[in-house]
């Protein structure tokens, strides 16, 4: 009897411990305020109970976390018709995240050989306006072949659901040597929980 009831406590105690360590992965403590740090994804109009939401208003003000999200975001051309290039041409679509460390991923439409993936760091400079610096590795089937530096200055929506700005995409060899400079116009559209094919086709 003694040693069953050992073996029940045993194991009641390990998925005690097993649920504590699940809980500390899904929302850190902040310990300066005392409250749990909000999650990455932004739900409007979601209850002000809920720990999977931004922040209030005064946090997204004060550290930008009005450009956190989940994003569906589309790179149009504008003034590379020295480069072959019309005004309007579609340069690149696809997905990105801007984090609350200030860090940021996007997964383009790229052919993945070719390197579809590319990571970024972001910071607010003024009233709902932020940079990006973002870089990307450019393939042939697998071997590397370049980089890519994509320069981004947007302009959130005063909804907080959309933003559009300017972009530079610099490539270079890897040697470092400068190849073409494209520019254009790039804009977002926020991805809700709510968010359908239909609305980000």
């Amino acid at each position: 009897m003694q040693t069953k009831l050992g073996k029940i406590t045993s194991v009641l105690v390990t998925l005690c411990l097993l649920t504590a360590a699940a809980v500390a992965q899904c929302g850190s403590i902040d310990k300066p305020h005392g409250k749990l740090k909000p999650q990455a994804w932004y739900f409007g109009g979601g209850s002000t109970d809920s720990l999977l939401r931004v922040a209030d208003g005064d946090n997204r003000a004060d550290e930008g976390a009005g450009i956190v999200g989940f994003w569906r975001v589309t790179l149009t051309s504008k003034g590379n018709t020295g480069l072959g290039i019309p005004d309007g041409a579609q340069l690149d679509h696809g997905f990105a995240q801007w984090h609350s460390d200030g860090t940021e991923i996007m997964n383009s439409n790229r052919q993945p050989s070719t390197g579809s993936f590319c990571l970024g760091v972001w910071k607010k400079v003024g009233p709902s306006k932020y940079v990006l610096n973002h870089f990307a590795m450019g393939f042939d089937d697998t071997i590397h072949q370049s980089y890519s530096n994509i320069r981004e200055e947007v302009v959130l929506s005063q909804d907080g659901d959309s933003f559009s700005g300017t972009f530079t995409i610099a490539i270079y060899d890897l040697a470092g040597n400068p190849g073409p400079v494209i520019t254009g116009e790039i804009t977002g559209t926020r991805v809700k929980v709510t968010t359908t094919v239909q609305d980000i086709l």
